[in-house]
């Protein structure tokens, strides 16, 4: 039995990483996944192993004599999908296993494989979606539906040998250019036989993005930081939400590596961000950043500017805030904007469902009939997470002010965004009222509304901290909060 293994694509799912080290070099304990695999093939009497490269395939060089493989390079590895791969291996394929260079073996199941027949290994599906695969009383496989959540599933090992290795050889000549080569065989399923070999428990690992490999715990954030870096030790960045590192690209530019934090899935739409920087990367308001599947990001590192500090907290600096806000806040919500606004009431139940706590009923009847009148007024796009810590500044008090981390950024209330900087900086009675009037707060009715918001803000973002397990941030907000509506309902 001989093996073909898969190796030559760009990777750009993985990327950061991918940029510097193709996905197969990937180390996981240590030790780069293909090598991993190489050893069980090995270890298993595979006899003739190839691996098909392309997108940096000088750094596979060393696997040559390390494992004594063959190689078979594919040069459109970076506009083909993989039936070009395998279409530049076939005279190779007869009696061969194909397997994914990018899985992660848990267990050896290649005595499973059951000569004779060509088939794919399955196992349940438990992560994400899958090719669930559905066989008739023989276990041939009758069809196969695309990106389900159940059943058996396609996962990168197959056998071919015989006519069905044939007839996928000729298949091959007609697939598209993004197609998989999984797809040659689905146009055979009718004419030749394709079987199942059923696996009860999982047995590898898909490594199809960064994200996957943080949910199987197989990388550490530590790690994809020093694999983003290039010829520079990561440097941990303060963060509350996510884990921030400076690295070094491939390009030599220092970055800030931002990697999500455990289960901010739940309450951060991660696909949100880049289109919130689409609309505002031409306003000169934040640093120039490139996002990557799994919600990482990489912004510019900006070596002449600082965090903003409480010791800023002075008329000049409010000043140029308010100035850089008013930019932010110029875009308004319309019928054509390409996100809905993000109303206050959605955010009290969504916190309030995840945390299972609510204000006392009075006073969370007072919050949302607020939340109500506000959310009906018009809403402008707002950063909603604006603290000292997501402000850059360079120059005397703030003069080149940049705004960083828009992950929970959308269309809100403007208020809110004065609110929540008043209330996360700290400010004092006097800081107050500069920021308040630099924000062109003058009207005392509107005044009376900025402390309605507070209450607001506070709700949401002690709720916010009582989820992630920020206590004593969580109790200074509600009880603030509490405090504030007691006053203003008496």
């Amino acid at each position: 039995m001989n093996a073909i293994l898969f190796c030559a694509g760009v990777g750009r799912r993985f990327q950061p990483i991918s940029f510097s080290c193709p996905k197969p070099l990937t180390p996981i304990n240590g030790v780069p996944i293909v090598e991993q695999t190489l050893r069980l093939l090995r270890d298993s009497g595979i006899d003739r192993i190839t691996l098909v490269v392309g997108y940096m395939a000088e750094k596979f060089v060393y696997l040559k004599d390390k494992f004594n493989v063959e190689f078979v390079h594919n040069p459109e590895h970076d506009t083909r999908n993989t039936h070009s791969s395998l279409l530049l291996a076939v005279d190779r394929l007869e009696g061969s296993l194909l397997v994914d260079g990018d899985v992660v073996f848990r267990k050896n199941v290649l005595s499973r494989v059951q000569p004779g027949k060509s088939q794919f290994v399955c196992q349940p599906t438990v992560h994400g979606l899958e090719w669930e695969v559905f066989t008739d009383e023989t276990g041939r496989i009758v069809r196969v539906e695309k990106w389900t959540a159940t059943g058996h599933s396609m996962c990168g090992l197959s056998y071919w040998e015989g006519e069905t290795a044939s007839a996928l050889a000729e298949g091959l000549k007609h697939c598209a250019l993004d197609d998989y080569w999984e797809e040659a065989v689905l146009g055979l399923l009718p004419s030749v036989p394709v079987y199942a070999t059923l696996i009860e428990e999982p047995f590898l690992q898909e490594t199809d993005t960064i994200k996957d490999a943080l949910h199987y715990g197989l990388i550490t954030h530590e790690e994809i930081a020093q694999l983003s870096s290039v010829d520079f030790p990561p440097v941990r960045l303060k963060g509350l939400t996510n884990s921030t590192w400076q690295v070094r690209d491939h390009a030599g530019v220092m970055r800030c590596l931002r990697i999500p934090g455990h289960g901010t899935d739940a309450f951060i739409d991660r696909e949100q961000e880049p289109v919130i920087y689409n609309l505002i990367r031409h306003l000169g308001i934040t640093p120039e950043t490139a996002f990557f599947p799994g919600g990482l990001k990489m912004t510019r590192f900006m070596a002449d500017h600082r965090v903003a500090v409480s010791e800023d907290l002075e008329p000049r600096f409010f000043r140029s805030l308010a100035r850089t806000l008013a930019k932010l806040n110029s875009i308004p919500h319309t019928a054509e904007s390409p996100l809905p606004p993000m109303l206050i009431r959605d955010q009290i139940l969504k916190f309030e469902s995840l945390t299972g706590e609510s204000a006392p009923p009075a006073q969370r009847a007072w919050l949302l009939e607020r939340a109500d009148v506000f959310d009906g007024e018009p809403q402008v796009l707002c950063h909603r997470d604006l603290a000292l810590e997501n402000i850059l500044v360079s120059g005397d008090h703030g003069r080149d002010l940049l705004i960083i981390d828009f992950e929970y950024a959308g269309f809100a209330h403007p208020l809110w965004e004065t609110a929540s900087f008043i209330l996360e900086a700290g400010m004092d009675a006097t800081a107050r009222e500069q920021f308040v009037n630099s924000r062109g707060i003058t009207d005392v009715g509107e005044g009376s509304r900025l402390w309605e918001m507070e209450s607001l803000v506070d709700y949401v973002w002690g709720l916010w901290g009582l989820e992630r397990g920020y206590i004593d941030y969580s109790n200074i907000k509600l009880k603030r909060m509490l405090r504030r509506l007691q006053a203003i309902i008496e």
